[in-house]
């Protein structure tokens, strides 16, 4: 499981880095969606596992 968090915050990082080249509304919306996201993908593995 900590595989899979290392491997989701790397996928944030290079998001957030696309995010800044974008305007600031869009960039403090966007990221806590991909959160929202990421937690339900993350309880879903966990429930599978």
């Amino acid at each position: 499981l900590r595989l899979v968090l290392i491997f989701y915050l790397s996928l944030f990082k290079k998001f957030t880095t696309k995010f800044k080249r974008l305007n600031a509304g869009y960039l403090s919306y966007r990221p806590v969606a991909f959160l929202v996201y990421v937690a339900y993908i993350t309880s879903n593995i966990e429930t599978r596992l």
